[in-house]
């Protein structure tokens, strides 16, 4: 069979380049991948990538050529699959010297085909750990690193159900983005079964990293001032109204990184000229004046008139990585607010295209199964680098992304996740960081959260009920498939109380029903870097999901053996802020005349009688309408307070839930070690009516329990050693404990059969196998 070989002339950001097409691919190797430019004949570099772009009419040689030497089953919308795929398994150097194909290389590249061809039949469904068989792990961040050989980098990441990988740029600026991306669409297309997704920073970006599409008005700045007095385009020093908003020696790991500020013209209606904005670097500070160092990031010094420049530091965090090689990071102004460019796109538009680009047929992304969002804000209450607020509008005030009453920030990314659904459609997770309270709430649009960390990034069990009440509603809301996930990052303590709490965690994940992954290292006898956790895998006999299918709801054990108090409302001295409230059959009727997002509603149940211990509280609720600018099912938070705490390092002295207006659900708080007495407080997010009934207070240990076909999962919550009656909770079976691999705890893992009872010690959990 004859091998063609075509000579094309292809523009590489404006250089002409003779390039010599091999069956499927390119001769020549560059240090930057090219990308299409939509809408353009030209094509533009990202750094670092050689997962090389075709062109539509390349594309079309490729598969021509495919067929030409007598290939079946070629599918025009997996051309630029055949092309990468043939790349990394061919020797396409000897190719490159030979004009006729034998027979055994034909058949080796249509073995290529039927293999990419199965990759794309397989659906997320068909993705074994987004069924309903646990425990379900993944491996997390680990796979970043692409410093051994595709085989070896295969062989140690393959042992579970799929890989989350930070493969682009945007943190860290010595990311090996070629190595990582080709490693990834080669594994998803290789292992159909595993599940494949990049993990993205969804709050901010390096600005040396693919900016040159963002206007200067998609980014979020802290409060400024104005200039005092004009420049020219070589003026350095800077006469401003109040340099107190700039900052010297900010970011994290003691960086010693200074502000990047913008300066923006005002036109005469007090409306920002973004496309004639320039942005600058801090050097100094002195009295009245700053110093920087002027056309950064690929702008150009221009001139600025006095009283009509605005002045602002960017809102940024990190660097993430060596301060040495990175930068901070410029927030997104996702909001529904965001100024528009010269083409009328606000910041999320162009995001929504760069991020459905990477996942086209033809992307760099294409055989990756979705994209999870790092760090995803719901609100701006958090502080940015320097210790400032957001100044979302730019009047100089800080305002946490809330204007008019609405969370237009929260409103923006909501937008964003749907448009950017709309763009890569079903057949891509979507998922987002939802752990903490300032995390998106995409319900409707994402598959799903992720919880970095249980309760905290650092914290796995102060705040125990809450990661319980944000899993359930995702649980029950999300679009299908629904994936979410635990990422265990809790180090403290001695290396016993970091696992007792990391098989907590994943105990704990079991119950939920979610994923699992941990950052506590686990070591390996078995020659990998890293160890597997004992009880993801049936410790010695290594297999996967070997729960099996959960045989019901999870168990809250002694929940119903415990007295339940029912409080009566109208024996409590109540207190209301920003809100009134009224007590009709017993419930307690919560309502602010306005429906607003930047004001929350508080009551307090004064001198409430606890019984000194472990104390969980019960109740019911639903609003009436959803929060301002969403739509019904995003959830609204509410957080109980108490000041009954007798150690407040044990349990956090408030906890979340989530409530909507659509359904009534339940929700609950568990508070270790309170008093006899104490206040109750009750904040609810926004304005607008909430209704609570059936409020309960129970005397109690957490403890939870659930069975599955081949085993069941025991939680102790609790800091006190708890004994669960298996034969009470699971009549009719017997258990035994796992056979432990030897470098990890073979004293709780120790194969034997256990007797009726069985005692796990506080903040900790145990899997048990049927016999």
């Amino acid at each position: 069979m004859r091998f063609i070989t075509v000579k094309r002339d292809i523009r590489f950001g404006g250089l002409c380049l003779p390039v010599l097409f091999l069956l499927i691919g390119c001769s020549i190797t560059t240090s930057k991948s090219i990308t299409p430019k939509k809408n353009h004949g030209s094509w533009e570099p990202i750094e670092k990538t050689d997962v090389i772009f075709q062109r539509n009419e390349d594309l079309k040689i490729v598969g021509d050529n495919l067929r030409g030497i007598g290939l079946k089953n070629i599918r025009k919308d997996l051309l630029k699959a055949y092309w990468f795929m043939i790349r990394q398994k061919t020797n396409t150097s000897d190719l490159l010297k030979i004009e006729n194909l034998p027979d055994s290389k034909i058949e080796e590249i249509q073995q290529i085909v039927n293999t990419v061809n199965l990759h794309s039949d397989v659906t997320l469904t068909d993705k074994r750990i987004l069924g309903n068989e646990y425990p379900k792990g993944f491996f997390f961040r680990t796979p970043d690193h692409v410093n051994m050989s595709y085989e070896d980098w295969e062989k140690e990441n393959g042992r579970l159900g799929g890989v989350f990988v930070k493969a682009m740029a945007e943190e860290i600026s010595t990311k090996d983005v070629s190595r990582t991306l080709t490693y990834l669409n080669r594994f998803a297309v290789e292992n159909p079964e595993q599940l494949v997704v990049l993990h993205f920073n969804g709050r901010s970006r390096d600005p040396n990293w693919n900016t040159s599409k963002y206007s200067a008005g998609h980014w979020l700045y802290n409060p400024g001032c104005f200039l005092e007095q004009g420049i020219s385009s070589n003026d350095t020093i800077l006469k401003v109204s109040d340099t107190s908003v700039f900052r010297l020696n900010i970011g994290l790991r003691n960086a010693k990184k200074k502000d990047d500020i913008v300066l923006v013209p005002i036109d005469k209606n007090g409306e920002k000229i973004w496309e004639r904005a320039e942005q600058v670097t801090l050097v100094g500070i002195g009295d009245g004046y700053i110093k920087v160092a002027r056309g950064q990031y690929g702008t150009k010094p221009l001139s600025f008139e006095k009283g009509k420049t605005y002045v602002a530091p960017h809102a940024t965090s990190g660097p993430w990585g060596s301060p040495k090689d990175n930068n901070l990071l410029w927030y997104y102004n996702l909001s529904s607010t965001c100024p528009k460019d010269l083409d009328g796109k606000q910041c999320a538009d162009i995001l929504v295209e760069e991020i459905g680009f990477w996942f086209e047929n033809d992307g760099i992304a294409f055989a990756l199964d979705g994209i999870q969002f790092d760090i995803s804000p719901w609100t701006l209450k958090k502080v940015t680098s320097g210790k400032r607020k957001v100044d979302l509008d730019l009047d100089g005030i800080a305002d946490d992304g809330y204007l008019d009453g609405k969370n237009v920030f929260g409103m923006g990314v909501y937008s964003f996740y749907k448009n950017l659904r709309k763009t890569l459609g079903n057949t891509k997770l979507i998922l987002g960081d939802g752990g903490v309270d300032y995390s998106m709430r995409a319900i409707g649009v994402a598959n799903g959260m992720e919880a970095e960390g249980f309760c905290q990034p650092n914290n796995s069990f102060r705040e125990f009920s809450k990661p319980l009440s944000l899993f359930r509603y995702w649980n029950k809301y999300a679009i299908t498939p629904s994936f979410s996930y635990i990422t265990n990052k809790d180090k403290n303590g001695s290396e016993k109380d970091q696992k007792d709490r990391e098989r907590m965690v994943l105990a704990a994940a079991q119950c939920l029903g979610v994923s699992f992954n941990s950052v506590i290292g686990t070591p390996s006898d078995s020659g990998f870097k890293r160890g597997i956790v004992d009880e993801l895998v049936k410790g010695e006999e290594n297999e996967e999901y070997w729960l099996g299918k959960p045989l019901g709801p999870t168990i809250y054990d002694g929940a119903s053996l415990n007295k339940k108090n029912v409080l009566d409302f109208k024996g409590v001295k109540i207190n209301s802020v920003d809100c009134q409230f009224k007590i009709k059959n017993n419930e307690l009727i919560v309502f602010s005349h306005a429906n607003v997002a930047d004001k929350n509603m508080k009551v307090v149940l004064k001198d409430v009688n606890f019984s000194k211990g472990d104390v969980v509280i019960d109740f019911k609720a639903k609003s009436k309408e959803p929060l301002v600018g969403f739509e019904s099912l995003v959830p609204r938070q509410l957080v109980v307070s108490t000041d009954a705490m007798i150690n407040k390092d044990d349990t956090a002295p408030s906890i979340l839930n989530y409530i909507n207006s659509v359904d009534e659900l339940a929700c609950s708080f568990y508070f270790r070690e309170v008093g006899q007495r104490g206040d109750l407080e009750i904040e609810i997010e926004g304005g607008g009516e909430v209704v609570i009934k059936d409020f309960k207070i129970t005397n109690r240990q957490l403890a939870m329990a659930r069975e599955f076909e081949n085993g069941v999962v025991l939680v102790n919550a609790s800091l006190k050693p708890y004994t669960f009656d298996l034969v009470k909770l699971f009549p009719g079976s017997r258990f035994k404990r796992l056979k432990g691999t030897k470098l990890q705890n073979i004293d709780i893992n120790n194969g034997e059969e256990v007797d009726r009872t069985v005692t796990t010690e506080g903040l900790s959990g145990l899997f048990l196998i049927k016999i």
